[in-house]
């Protein structure tokens, strides 16, 4: 999976169903424990890193790691989240399982 979000510190697709959930005021939802984490990357020093991958002979058939070498959690990013919409929404947390997608209807 891609992470890679504009100005953003998670997944798009966690984006998505992190914000959408908070800014209609539904329980903010993570699925197993507080302790997952990621790696994120802003979508700009992703495109420039890769840019400057295509420009280096060096990196001709060679496997790079373009991305963020901290960590974060669900549960720091739901934090942000819920902050960012300034919400009253609660972070929940749920067994374990494949987390939905977002709906937007």
């Amino acid at each position: 999976m891609v992470r890679i979000c504009e100005r953003m510190d998670f997944t798009i697709e966690q984006c998505s169903v992190l914000f959408l959930q908070a800014l209609t005021n539904q329980p903010i939802t993570i699925y197993g424990d507080r302790k997952q984490t990621r790696s994120f990357c802003c979508i700009s020093d992703t495109v420039t890193g890769l840019m400057s991958l295509m420009m280096s002979p060096q990196a001709k058939g060679e496997v790079v790691n373009v991305g963020n070498t901290q960590e974060a959690t669900i549960f720091e990013a739901a934090k942000k989240v819920k902050e960012a919409a300034k919400c009253k929404s609660t972070i929940e947390f749920r067994p374990d399982k494949k987390a939905p997608s977002a709906q937007i209807n």
